[in-house]
């Protein structure tokens, strides 16, 4: 193994390690927001203001955290906004006040968007023909970061409170930033040129392009939706569901957020797989992706009070429905789009998901302080803003059926021959 792939391998690493600390930072409020509904006197409604903080500044920041590492580099980029978001967790981990805590979790969000600028770094130092695979390892780590945020979150806060974890992982970030300072490079080698700076003209152009593309609206609302949904659950509501819905326990909880997070684990690379190989297909995975999180989500509408194997198939069917299938938007924009509007139109899309998950997470906890109101049971009330998600389901089903098949295409050649 030469020198440049060692120190490639080790920047794969740490930008792993580091998406890794930023799913765990972006879904541990549903597993304590129990205790800090407890602690700071908050219903299921206030507590959405931590994720919605979080999910709204981290979709703010996805293009210009592109523009960031275009003008200083990734490396100062993701150490700059790695920094951040460490001192906010630990601020977050050590406030009072229920606003500094909420304005803690927004700076949070925009240190966590970190994505672009590690993948700026991993074009720099992996060629084209291993820069998929090691973009994919990427993305598909974050379902650590999840299992992080179920059972050992949920072990560490019961027995010392959920600050100390919360501090302790700010400070392993804050840890992290400091190594890629030190062993981080821009690019394999000093002599290598410089990125192209991205001016404000040139972005804003390819903005107009990609919004102006009409085949990139479906996909995006497609994303928007699916994701916007995951998040929205997995960033807060599955612990209000699953503790107050289903009746759990923090740690039974836990375990099947573990299993959700591990299913897409597997269900990522093993979806991108078929689709290239066997199914030929980019439509045919979203369809069965949004059938699937439609059935668990009117699962969830018709069953009140599920138990035992009924609550694991929700989180099963909602995993299948979202994050499993969500690598195949990411193949249809670079199937729509030249290779310099992808990053353009990836980002785009990306600001929807955080964002609608804002409205999913409010519109449930609208739905269900309704629904309490008048059945006065938590099964109920949460089956009846299940509907919220059914809804958005249903939409996202619509879009697969607005789709054109991408499968195959070649972006760059139809550009030259136009």
């Amino acid at each position: 193994m030469d020198k440049t792939l060692r120190k490639a391998l080790l920047l794969l690493f740490f930008a792993c390690f580091l998406y890794i600390l930023s799913f765990f930072h972006r879904v541990c409020p549903a597993v304590i927001s129990l205790d800090l509904g407890r602690e700071l006197g908050l219903d299921t409604e206030s507590l959405t203001l931590f994720s919605s903080a979080t999910m709204l500044a981290y979709g703010l920041m996805q293009l210009p955290s592109g523009l960031l590492a275009d003008a200083v580099g990734g490396r100062k980029a993701v150490v700059f906004l790695t920094l951040l978001a460490s001192g906010a967790v630990i601020a977050f981990g050590m406030l009072h006040s229920f606003p500094a805590m909420v304005g803690a979790r927004f700076v949070v969000g925009i240190g966590l968007a970190i994505t672009v600028p590690c993948m700026v770094l991993l074009a720099a130092w992996f060629p084209s023909a291993s820069f998929g695979r090691a973009s994919s390892v990427l993305l598909g780590s974050g379902g650590l970061g999840g299992i992080l945020a179920a059972p050992p979150l949920a072990f560490l806060s019961s027995q010392f409170g959920w600050r100390v974890p919360i501090v302790g992982a700010g400070l392993l970030t804050l840890a992290l930033a400091v190594l890629i300072w030190i062993f981080v490079r821009d690019t394999p080698a000093p002599e290598t040129a410089p990125r192209k700076k991205a001016s404000p003209s040139a972005l804003a152009r390819g903005i107009g392009k990609v919004l102006k593309t009409r085949r990139f609206w479906p996909v995006a609302l497609w994303s928007m939706c699916s994701m916007g949904g995951y998040f929205a659950m997995i960033s807060l509501l599955w612990g209000p569901y699953l503790m107050q819905g289903c009746g759990l326990s923090k740690e039974a909880a836990s375990f099947v957020l573990t299993v959700g997070s591990l299913l897409a684990l597997a269900a990522q690379p093993l979806t991108g797989w078929l689709s290239d190989t066997r199914l030929k297909s980019r439509k045919k995975p979203l369809y069965f992706g949004s059938c699937c999180g439609l059935l668990t989500a009117l699962g969830m509408v018709f069953c009140p009070n599920p138990s035992g194997v009924a609550v694991y198939a929700i989180m099963i069917g909602f995993t299948l429905g979202t994050c499993a299938t969500a690598p195949m938007a990411f193949s249809m924009l670079r199937e729509i789009f030249p290779l310099r509007l992808v990053g353009t139109a990836a980002g785009c899309m990306n600001m929807l998901q955080p964002l609608w998950s804002i409205v999913v997470q409010k519109l449930f906890a609208f739905v269900l302080a309704l629904a309490a109101l008048e059945s006065g049971a938590s099964g109920p009330a949460f089956a009846s803003a299940s509907w919220v998600l059914a809804g958005n389901f249903a939409v996202a089903l619509v879009m697969c059926l607005l789709m054109k098949e991408t499968f195959g295409q070649d972006p760059e050649r139809s550009e030259a021959q136009a």
